[in-house]
């Protein structure tokens, strides 16, 4: 049996440096049947209004970057890399409840704002691929941007459950401490921020997992770590651990 199809997807990681190094994440509801309860990055996956994804390589990131731009507003109500004056917050909260009931789109209602993305505040930081062994499997890219000082995210139910800055250290004691759930990707990435705020991007690419090679093992909690093989057991099961 064919694994599950790849689905574009994009998420940022967002830093904020005022006093000390802080990075946006949030808590993914119980309820959402893909890494219900881990935290993460604001992300999702790839709409059609974010742009095509066959133009090449370029044209690839501009969509993936658009992605990620549109999605954090979602979930967080955070504007990020747009250059021009938004509305006030309660224009921006309807257009949010907006977008959510499906009722109107991201980058149409930014237009009409007379705002305009700058690609160039977002710096590609790694494509990490489900592994093959989910039921749910993504392709996605992430972005490092940087905020001045630390605007307050707005997380409404549904998805999501809450959002906040973190520190990086902060984040692993609390995985270390068995007291939250964190995807190989948003792990790494502590790692690689708790270890200094410099030359994020490269640092964070410079392992083969987050070049597109997806992972043969999983690191589900401290010092448990899941290989799943592929073997013939009893469908619709094709793994075992």
């Amino acid at each position: 049996e064919a694994p599950p199809p790849l689905r574009p997807a994009a998420s940022m990681i967002l830093i904020s440096r005022q006093p000390e190094i802080q990075v946006l994440w949030v808590r993914r509801s119980e309820a959402n049947p893909f890494l219900g309860g881990f935290h993460s990055f604001p992300g999702g996956r790839l709409s059609r209004e974010d742009g095509p994804i066959d133009g090449g390589p370029v044209a690839y990131e501009l969509a993936m970057i658009r992605c990620a731009v549109r999605e954090t507003f979602e979930e967080t109500g955070i504007l990020v890399g747009l250059r021009g004056s938004p509305p006030d917050l309660e224009t921006q909260r309807t257009l949010r409840r907006q977008l959510l009931d499906g009722n109107l789109k991201f980058w149409p209602a930014v237009e009409r704002w007379g705002l305009t993305l700058e690609p160039a505040e977002f710096r590609m930081s790694g494509r990490w691929i489900t592994p093959h062994f989910s039921r749910g499997r993504f392709d996605t890219m992430f972005f490092v941007a940087e905020v001045d000082g630390a605007p307050p995210p707005d997380v409404w139910p549904g998805e999501l459950e809450s959002g906040e800055w973190t520190g990086p250290k902060r984040a692993l004691g609390l995985w270390e401490e068995d007291r939250v759930a964190l995807a190989m990707p948003t792990l790494y990435a502590f790692r690689v921020i708790a270890e200094g705020g410099h030359d994020l991007p490269r640092r964070l690419r410079a392992m083969p997992e987050a070049n597109g090679i997806p992972s043969r093992h999983v690191d589900v909690r401290v010092g448990i770590t899941m290989v799943p093989l592929r073997t013939a057991t009893l469908p619709p099961a094709t793994h075992t651990n």
